[in-house]
């Protein structure tokens, strides 16, 4: 996407980002299932029981809609993203 905007000259601010909101739990289970690791290992807790270094939003996502209109080159669903992963690490 980066390569696109740059390519294509386009102005203005553009979140680049996957397309699916998803929190960390669930993104790292998914990670796991992909990989076919034990998602047991993974064990739910609360932003608060973390003692963070810099402050954290509860919500990190971010607004993609000007990419999805602009853009060719769409970001990504998750599942398809680190299907894309894991075939180019299987190589």
């Amino acid at each position: 996407m980066i390569i696109e905007i740059l390519e294509r000259k386009l102005n203005g601010i553009y979140h680049l980002a996957g397309a699916t909101r998803i929190n960390r739990y669930d993104f790292a289970r998914l990670i796991a299932k992909t990989f076919e690791l034990d998602e047991n290992l993974i064990i739910p807790i609360t932003s608060d029981q973390i003692t963070w270094i810099a402050k954290r939003p509860q919500d990190s996502s971010l607004n993609i809609t000007k990419a999805l209109n602009v853009l060719m080159n769409k970001p990504l669903e998750i599942v398809k993203a680190l299907s894309f992963l894991k075939n180019d690490i299987m190589i």
